[in-house]
């Protein structure tokens, strides 16, 4: 596990414009979030990566408060004009 990210419950305003231009859930949007890895979690997740094996998995656990579903934007949906990204930045 990289993260945990709690976020607001399914927030739709103005701000959602690309989801009034898609007609699917007006105004709803998300949050633009970033996730850094680092330790051992980054050394486990580059050798996923080496062997071809790299699985990046978004989920609400079943333990959660409100399981109600997960909502992942791209660039034509909610408030931010770009698809989910992972850039990786090694240093030596």
């Amino acid at each position: 596990r990289a993260d945990t990210v709690r976020f607001e419950d399914d927030p739709a305003d103005a701000r959602g414009v690309l989801s009034h231009k898609a007609n699917f859930q007006r105004g709803s949007y998300g949050y633009l979030t970033r996730v850094e890895i680092a330790g051992r979690t980054l050394q486990e997740s580059l050798a996923k990566m080496q062997a071809g094996k790299l699985r990046i998995t978004f989920q609400v656990p079943n333990t959660a408060k409100n399981r109600g579903g997960f909502s992942l934007y791209g660039e034509k949906m909610g408030r931010f004009p770009v698809d989910p990204t992972v850039i990786f930045f090694l240093a030596e």
